[in-house]
């Protein structure tokens, strides 16, 4: 990505530089990041940023509203102290917004002068400052808005504009892109031209077809794929991209395209990439939460790992719910220890794959790294003991119970499911070593739902030197009532 320095007029004065040491032909050179890298001295020095870096457009429907209330431009001194400074503000925020100063400076903090949209400060001491913006107006459509900051490190001085302006940028929200039209499924902006801006949490060295471009990224509402032709980039794991393209779909994925490289801009090489949406019991991957990264936790391995194109599929039971996970060998996840009934701990990014109208099946669970997939392991202790929570579970409802047997590893488990007369309902594991964990959805030995009612989950566990020793605990079987 671009350091958004190309063809731009380097202003009078000495700075400090910092870069990358680059060599080129016979030559050494320092490459500038970006703007930020050009510490300028004297009037007109500072480096300012904005908090959040974008906000969403208006919404005037209720669906995509924003909980960012306020905008705040962090303005930070680099060698001398400001002691004069102004800030315009964008005509597109209103008249009603508030605002607000405080951090490490003294004199006032109230303007000394406010002259239509521009707020005048003439008597500081300013090493860092956070000025807060809050009650503004929201533009309809999106946009940049731009802060004017001028410094002086004199009183009164003369000043003069900071090298690089900071702004926001109004954008939508990915979720109203995601936001399907009247077939329920394919965006209802496909065709259409939007700028977003998101944290890539799924990297480009992972979901890149050769010599094509592509991640996931995420903002405040949602996820969704942007996809490029040519080869760009890379777009790491927690860089914020600002992105403008085109809406389409591709086999059931809603996807950005963006026409060139100049659309698609890194704001922040290292921000926050957003904590998975952990998936309930029993909950199944679907449209509206495609693109987001999501966490399944101790869910059990269904099928083994199979070669699928250049990745691997791996099937997992969430529950009660089937879940496919994809597995891109970019990732260098080792699946080789992993083997059917194993509890893992799973998280990725929801994708789609349907080549086939109407677009309403195939999603996939898609790992990023080698530990988006773990393998839950108990820590094995010499007395066997069993435990089950919780005591009273639903399937109706997509509850599983979930069953722990401690032991040595060199005992041999028998595990069954009994009703009150002591006859077996289901057998879950025959001579198995442990420990183990086991997730049981509640269905006999024949496949079927168990009734409700009370049962027993009877341990038999045979030890190495030949002695037997059995553990029952008691269960109810519920049903919601409606």
């Amino acid at each position: 990505p671009s350091s958004n320095l190309g063809y731009r007029t380097i202003p009078e004065g000495t700075f400090d530089l910092f870069g990358v040491i680059d060599q080129r032909d016979s030559l050494y050179r320092v490459v500038p990041r970006g703007p930020y890298d050009l510490r300028f001295k004297g009037n007109g020095s500072g480096i300012a940023f904005t908090l959040p870096p974008y906000i969403f457009v208006e919404d005037t429907s209720g669906r995509y509203s924003d909980p960012v209330g306020e905008i705040k431009i962090v303005l930070k001194t680099w060698a001398d102290t400001i002691k004069t400074f102004s800030l315009t503000l964008p005509e597109e925020l209103g008249d009603s917004l508030k605002l607000t100063l405080s951090g490490d400076l003294t004199g006032t903090t109230e303007p000394d002068t406010i002259i239509d949209n521009t707020f005048y400060f003439y008597s500081v001491k300013l090493l860092e400052d956070t000025i807060s913006l809050s009650d503004f107006s929201r533009p309809a459509d999106p946009c940049s808005l731009v802060f004017e900051i001028k410094t002086s490190v004199d009183s009164a001085g003369v000043m003069q504009a900071i090298f690089e302006q900071p702004t926001v940028y109004v954008v939508y929200p990915i979720a109203m892109v995601q936001a399907p039209g009247p077939d329920g499924l394919n965006s209802a902006m496909v065709g259409k031209s939007v700028r977003v801006a998101g944290v890539v949490t799924g990297p480009s060295e992972v979901f890149s077809p050769e010599g094509k471009t592509g991640f996931w990224i995420q903002d405040r509402s949602g996820g969704v794929n942007i996809f490029s032709n040519s080869l760009v980039g890379p777009f790491n794991l927690g860089q914020l991209v600002l992105v403008k393209g085109t809406v389409t779909e591709y086999n059931g994925t809603t996807e950005i395209s963006p026409s060139s490289s100049g659309d698609l801009r890194v704001l922040f090489d290292q921000y926050e990439v957003p904590a998975p949406e952990t998936l309930r019991v029993s909950e199944a991957l679907r449209e509206d939460i495609e693109g987001l990264y999501v966490y399944v936790k101790e869910a059990e391995v269904a099928a083994p790992p199979s070669q699928a194109g250049t990745g691997k599929n791996l099937y997992i039971w969430n529950g009660q719910a089937p879940i496919a996970v994809y597995v891109y060998p970019e990732t260098n996840i080792d699946l080789s220890a992993i083997q059917v009934g194993d509890i893992i701990n799973v998280q990725g990014i929801v994708g789609q794959y349907d080549p086939e109208e109407p677009y309403n099946s195939g999603y996939q669970l898609l790992p990023r790294v080698p530990g988006d997939i773990e393998i839950v392991t108990t820590p094995p202790r010499e007395a066997i003991d069993l435990s089950i929570s919780p005591n009273v579970f639903s399937p109706d409802i997509g509850e599983v119970l979930r069953i722990e047997v401690q032991g040595p590893a060199t005992t041999r488990f028998t595990l069954k499911v009994l009703d009150t007369e002591g006859r077996e309902i289901a057998r879950l594991a025959d001579s198995r070593s442990g420990p183990f964990t086991y997730l049981w959805k509640g269905l006999d030995k024949n496949g079927n739902k168990v009734p409700i009612g009370l049962y027993i989950l009877q341990l038999r566990a045979l030890e190495s030197d030949g002695q037997e020793e059995t553990i029952n605990k008691v269960f109810v079987i519920s049903t919601p009532f409606k």
